[in-house]
């Protein structure tokens, strides 16, 4: 049954955090990453298999089709901690609809709502320790979407 149809995202928490490697008097652009990432697959026409997985390399293929015919979409994506310890996310559903419009235009399938602003919350959620620790910025949420067949091909079969 896929995500779209249960509403549910896996949650994997993952058995070391990288927290104590942070410098949060001296947060740098690119340098250090969340402890998890959302995954999930397209195939057959739904979207399955989305979870929120500890962080980790991809294996990839060299035929693979984001690195022969560009299909691979970036969504970089800001939340912020108030004082109260809230965190918001700035515009989220403004990001699933540019993430879309990409998608369309590569001929890959749009990625669901639940699926896409879901699975960022579900994302920041698991680095709410993170969250601790931040004044007011929270390190940037980075999408990907490539297409990940192993296919010198353009095809709609990709990953999340």
């Amino acid at each position: 049954m896929s995500a779209t149809e249960t509403h549910s995202i896996r949650v994997e928490p993952t058995q070391q955090s990288r927290l104590s490697q942070v410098d949060f008097n001296n947060l740098k652009f690119g340098k250090y990453f969340s402890d998890h990432m959302l995954v999930a697959e397209y195939e057959n026409g739904e979207w399955t298999d989305v979870s929120v997985v500890p962080f980790g390399d991809l294996t990839i293929s060299p035929s693979m089709s984001a690195l022969h015919y560009g299909q691979a979409i970036f969504e970089g994506i800001k939340a912020y901690k108030f004082e109260d310890g809230t965190v918001s996310i700035f515009r989220p559903e403004k990001n699933w609809e540019r993430f879309n419009k990409s998608a369309a235009r590569l001929e890959m399938p749009e990625v669901p709502e639940e699926i896409f602003i879901g699975g960022l919350k579900k994302t920041i959620t698991s680095r709410q320790k993170l969250g601790a620790e931040c004044r007011r910025n929270l390190p940037l949420h980075q999408t990907f979407y490539v297409c990940y067949r192993s296919s010198i091909r353009c095809s709609p079969v990709c990953y999340i």
